[in-house]
């Protein structure tokens, strides 16, 4: 910063004794690095694997004993696998509070007693979470945007609330069928629409580009209740 720069900044603030300081260089964090607390839109590794990432996290949420989970998609890894974000070790698959069939595809990643852990905040978004979304709020047509390790945040439609389908011999049912954009290691990723919590990426079919598991079953059929920080 040249002398010319520096006056012409005070001329244009109506202060006095103004100290004016060059910034350093902004290292800006990508959703590998490690973040602490845990937000949803993160890339994590499973134990074991060479990829980059495997699937993304979604949301924290907490048990009536007082644990603490951050949740990804339930086929993202088996019950007990072990998990890292940014190449620190976060926590194990819960093996009660895990589910990939019927209504679920959802598990919490357990991280300890103490609710400082993680945090509702959205990588990438202006919206921090505060609120899950109630039955009776959910309309065909409505805005659903995604936060995923490989595309980012995108948004679309909410087109079907009861789709159907059989994976390697089981049901799935009642998944969220919408036009959202998602690829690969998206799994796991925060579905929201504003501040409310929809749920988590499951998948691309048939004819929707991105389907969700909705968080509220999660909630009512394995016991993972949403923590919101922002609330």
């Amino acid at each position: 910063m040249n002398d010319n720069t520096e006056e012409t900044i005070k001329s244009l603030l109506e202060f006095e004794n103004i100290e004016v300081h060059e910034a350093g260089e902004i290292n800006f964090l990508s959703r590998t690095d490690y973040t602490c607390p845990l937000h949803g839109g993160l890339g994590i590794w499973k134990s074991g694997s060479s990829q980059d990432f495997d699937c993304t996290t979604a949301y924290p949420a907490k048990n009536t004993k007082g644990q603490y989970f951050m949740v990804t998609a339930g086929h993202c890894s088996d019950p007990s696998v072990g998990w890292a974000q940014g190449g620190e070790y976060i926590g194990n698959m819960s093996t009660v509070h895990w589910q990939f069939g019927d209504e679920v595809d959802a598990g919490g990643i357990y991280i300890g007693d103490s609710s400082s852990a993680a945090t509702s905040e959205i990588y990438g978004s202006s919206y921090n979470l505060t609120n899950l979304e109630k039955w009776e709020n959910e309309k065909l047509g409505q805005m659903v945007c995604k936060s995923g390790g490989n595309s980012g945040i995108t948004c679309g439609t909410l087109q079907d609330n009861r789709v159907s389908f059989y994976y390697e011999g089981m049901l799935f049912k009642n998944f969220r069928g919408t036009d959202v954009y998602a690829r690969n290691q998206d799994s796991g990723g925060t579905v929201y629409r504003g501040e409310a919590l929809l749920g988590t990426v499951s998948a691309e079919f048939g004819e929707y580009s991105m389907i969700y598991s909705h968080a509220r079953n999660a909630y009512e059929d394995i016991g993972l209740e949403p923590y919101f920080t922002f609330n």
